[in-house]
């Protein structure tokens, strides 16, 4: 069986990457940069082998109010997308979203080595990235999406880039852009952007010398460091004294001297310092060129300012027009802004795919921070193959029944309807018993619980308390499997944990509860695979595979064991004990 699946799947193979290769040309996202005051909105298409901007505006918004933040104001600023949108002449509806930096935190990790798929099992647990000292002790509350850079088997090690952003901020945004009818297929950070611009144009083999964007604008200036071996983000500190004189800088005849040299050390210094940063840790060559972005109309003084801190580094301001062709529609909002090298974001995030069969693609940076990106690249390769399935259905019924008279048409239209209406019976068949079986696991669980009462006698009590505050002070990252009672004074209770803190988090708990006068852990244990398919498994049904079990982060199971405060002197109700205990169980 697995030798004719195994010939099967090379036969199909050439037409699968055939098809994502057709759908990788053919895919389109409308790239955003959603500012405090403006939005940018821009499209692109391959034509011939060349990048056209057949979409691009540039539409001012008014701010919102002093007490209000995009949470509260999510309604106007949906409605000022969707003012900007209508400029634009698309059906497009995929968005792709570039965020400003701040928003966001940029880790650069260096790891033990481990293919694709064993890293992805790590950080299905949860509590993987917080091990390392680059990163916070806890990422709860936070999106994250990661990439390896490089690998090095010589020092077994790899390079990872992490970026994290708060996950109501990644909400709030993608709730703003349903609201004025778009769909956020993916969401990243504008440093990524300006990389994934400069490769489009050089293309990735290019960065064996590092490549280095430098944004200079009133709202943020950071700089970016590309390779093929890693990445690094610097958020650039220009004291508001200096601002201010680089507002005027272009106004004079020179900045050839010591006033102006003074001025250009303390941020060059900085740019200076983080190439050397990068050189050294990567063995890298020096980078010889600075791209920068900027919103100010002159750069002049400011470039010559520069090179004379970084020495022979060429200083360039990104051209689009140079490098990618514009409609006549695009163009006329492109000579609106302040200067033409705004538009190397939206251009960066434009550029962007979910290319959800993975082909080797012109982006150096694939980051989406996106919850549930992974399972919309899935949906996306599944509705693919089944739009190309159909295709390929189509034409096969049109060939092989071609021939058929007249008369044999009305009888296969109505065997299709036949097969249509048993597809949908077996359809609602097949849903009623997958909530069938749910609903036999539940009493199955609630059976056990039962049984372990049905020897309390007169602890019986005592015990419904375990029960009630073992349900208030169990912490959300652990889940009890079963109570067992050994003795009138003691039960054990085994359960599931996200980690080791959990389950120490819990005891601590346990010490507070007037029903436990000593708690203590009998085991604590790494979870296995095995361990997982158990847990799932229901008595009298087949057993689960281990990839079709719900994405939890567990990976530990424990023991512990109770010693109880008995409650004496009152008279309990079995029938209600019951009652009670099954309904804590079906909420658990």
């Amino acid at each position: 069986m697995d030798k004719i699946k195994k010939i099967i799947a090379q036969f199909f193979l050439p037409i699968i990457k055939q098809i994502g290769k057709l759908n990788f040309k053919k895919e389109k996202l409308i790239g955003v940069v959603l500012k405090e005051t403006e939005i940018q909105i821009c499209e692109i298409a391959l034509i011939k082998g060349n990048w056209k901007v057949i979409n691009f505006s540039n539409q001012e918004i008014a701010g919102i109010g002093q007490d209000q933040d995009i949470y509260s104001a999510s309604t106007y600023l949906s409605d000022q997308i969707k003012n900007a949108m209508s400029s634009i002449k698309t059906k497009n509806k995929d968005v792709a979203i570039s965020l400003d930096p701040i928003l966001g935190q940029i880790y650069n990790l260096q790891i033990p080595i481990m293919h694709d798929e064993s890293l992805r099992q790590n950080i299905s647990f949860g509590g993987f990235w917080e091990q390392f000292d680059e990163t916070p002790e806890t990422l709860e509350g936070f999106e994250s999406s990661y990439q390896v850079v490089s690998r090095d088997t010589e020092l077994e090690t790899m390079d990872i880039i992490l970026v994290t952003i708060e996950t109501k901020v990644v909400e709030a945004y993608n709730n703003i852009f349903r609201l004025a009818g778009y769909n956020p297929i993916l969401i990243d950070l504008a440093p990524f952007a300006h990389i994934n611009t400069q490769a489009s144009i050089i293309g990735k083999d290019s960065f064996e010398t590092p490549v280095v964007v430098l944004n200079y604008t009133s709202g943020s200036n950071f700089l970016t460091i590309s390779s093929n071996k890693s990445f690094q983000y610097t958020d650039l500190n220009i004291i508001d004294a200096d601002k201010v004189l680089l507002d005027t800088v272009e106004e004079i005849e020179s900045v050839e001297n010591e006033f102006w040299d003074e001025i250009f050390e303390r941020v060059g210094g900085q740019i200076k310092q983080s190439l050397i940063e990068f050189e050294t840790k990567y063995d890298s060559s020096p980078a010889s060129v600075l791209n920068i972005v900027t919103d100010k109309s002159k750069i002049k003084n400011f470039s010559i300012g520069l090179e004379r801190q970084l020495g022979d580094m060429v200083i360039k301001q990104f051209n689009p027009k140079e490098l990618f062709s514009f409609s006549d529609d695009a163009e006329k909002y492109v000579d609106s802004l302040k200067n033409d090298s705004l538009i190397s974001e939206s251009l960066g995030i434009a550029l962007r795919k979910v290319n959800p069969f993975e082909v080797n693609s012109h982006e150096m940076y694939s980051l989406n921070i996106l919850p549930r990106a992974n399972q919309l690249k899935i949906n996306r390769k599944s509705l693919v193959l089944g739009k190309a399935c159909l295709v390929f259905a189509s034409f096969f019924f049109f060939v092989t029944f071609a021939h058929l008279l007249p008369f044999k048409i009305p009888q296969i239209i109505s065997n299709n309807y036949r097969i249509a209406e048993i597809k949908i019976l077996n359809e609602d068949i097949q849903s009623k018993s997958t909530l069938l079986k749910g609903y036999d696991a539940k009493l199955q669980r609630m059976k056990g619980l039962l049984k372990n009462t049905s020897g309390l006698g007169s602890n019986i009590l005592t015990t419904a308390t375990v029960y009630k505050e073992l349900n208030e002070k169990t912490p959300k990252n652990i889940r009890l499997v079963s109570l067992n009672v050994k003795d009138k004074y003691r039960v054990t209770i085994a359960g599931v944990a996200k980690d080791d803190q959990s389950v120490i988090e819990m005891m601590n708990n346990l010490q507070g509860l007037s029903s436990v006068t000593e708690s203590k852990i009998e085991t604590l244990i790494g979870l296995s695979d095995e361990d997982k398919i158990n847990l799932y498994s229901v008595e009298g049904q087949p057993q689960p595979k281990l990839e079709d079990l719900p994405k939890e982060k567990i990976s530990k199971k424990f023991t512990v064991s109770l010693k109880l405060n008995a409650v004496e002197g009152e008279k309990f109700d079995d029938k209600k004990i019951y009652a009670e205990l099954v309904k804590r169980t079906k909420k658990k």
